[in-house]
């Protein structure tokens, strides 16, 4: 069984739709003059700071308004809560042993301007930033830093994630992917093979093993 469980943040610990939602209006409103209700980029969350998905909605310089995305998304940060039992699961897996990582597409500097130090009390011990590595997710860069900082088997790691970029990232270095269904968008089709489906935080300790009953 696993001996690392890794996180992704945004929409997997984090609830930050509405921010990344607003922020994609924001600067679709920037570059183009149109102002369009944030809900209506709902279809590609999780993907929605990509350059070229920019260029898409018709914003001018999307490589550099992806470079701003981070700046404006964390002046909404006030909107960002952790998903309810998220916290007490990481605690729970730690407990029983599990080390417990991140990888993500934050840069580091945004890792814990906000969030009420969330990421300072929980007990992560590698974190894998998107500025840390080349190519970041869906590469499987990151998730390769990981594993050999760690001098592990891409068998002892589940990475836990909510888009098909976290899923390419796990599929592509080796890892087993958990998808999560516990935020307001639903699991992309394309995500049909992972090795475990969650509805709740409290599912993961059980899928694992380590109890039989809600934590």
């Amino acid at each position: 069984m696993y001996k690392h469980v890794v996180f992704d943040i945004d929409g997997t610990i984090l609830d930050t739709d509405y921010a990344q939602l607003s922020t994609c209006s924001k600067i679709v409103e920037m570059s183009t003059g149109i102002y369009r209700p944030p809900e209506m980029y709902a279809h590609i969350l999780g993907i929605l700071n990509d350059e070229h998905i920019l260029a898409s909605l018709g914003v001018r310089d999307a490589d550099l308004y992806a470079m701003m995305w981070d700046d404006i998304c964390e002046g909404l940060s006030a909107e960002v809560r952790a998903f309810d039992g998220i916290l007490t699961t990481i605690d729970a897996l730690a407990k029983d042993g599990k080390k417990i990582g991140i990888v993500t597409s934050r840069h580091r500097k945004y890792l814990s301007s906000d969030n009420d130090g969330i990421f300072e009390r929980q007990p992560f011990g590698t974190v894998i930033c998107g500025d840390e590595v080349i190519n970041p997710k869906p590469s499987p860069e990151p998730l390769n830093k990981y594993v050999a900082m760690n001098g592990i088997a891409t068998r002892d790691v589940l990475y836990i994630g909510d888009s098909v970029m976290d899923y390419y990232c796990a599929k592509e270095s080796g890892c087993d992917f958990g998808c999560v269904d516990w935020g307001k968008r639903k699991p992309d089709d394309a995500i049909d093979k992972a090795a475990f489906y969650f509805k709740h935080p409290s599912e993961i300790p059980v899928a694992l093993g380590l109890t039989d009953k809600k934590q």
